[in-house]
């Protein structure tokens, strides 16, 4: 091989080596598991969150259980089986990012436990951190106000 055959594959192989070694500041879409369904009208999730620090995380958390509930369903939990919304399209976004960013999402929330798990790998300033939340959410009062906002136009059915 030539000098600049062996530069090419050098140059091939440092930029391979550097994008797998990047890391993001969310790590994908957390994991959502229902534990139990409490009064009518409220379900007890168990959620693991990504951010930069604990406190990304657990806000991770409640999004992704929320935004589960709305653009994919429960599979494991009968009256929330089926999706809110047909798809995840961008022509609200700026709904939902006030949404999660304001915390108008709490009012939802019944009761919540600190956060276990907690994960940030040592040595690295901005590395990822997971946690895992549980916390009971009323789905018919979240329903209700993402009508009440013309979110959602289809009725739904407890």
């Amino acid at each position: 091989m030539n000098p600049s055959t062996i530069r090419l594959w050098g140059l091939a192989v440092l930029l391979t080596v550097a994008f797998v070694s990047c890391k993001t500041s969310q790590v994908g879409t957390g994991q959502v598991k229902t534990i139990r369904q409490g009064t009518p009208g409220t379900v007890t999730l168990s959620v693991i969150g990504y951010g930069n620090t604990r406190q990304d995380a657990e806000a991770d958390a409640f999004k992704v259980g929320i935004s589960t509930i709305c653009y994919r369903g429960l599979s494991d939990f009968a009256p929330l089986n089926k999706p809110w919304f047909d798809n995840s399209s961008t022509e609200n976004s700026g709904y939902w990012t006030s949404f999660y960013y304001d915390k108008k999402y709490l009012p939802f929330v019944l009761s919540q436990e600190p956060s276990v798990n907690y994960k940030q790998a040592k040595g690295a300033k901005l590395a990822p951190a997971a946690a895992t939340k549980v916390f009971t959410l009323n789905y018919e009062a979240l329903h209700r106000k993402l009508v009440e906002d013309g979110m959602v136009r289809q009725p739904f059915t407890y």
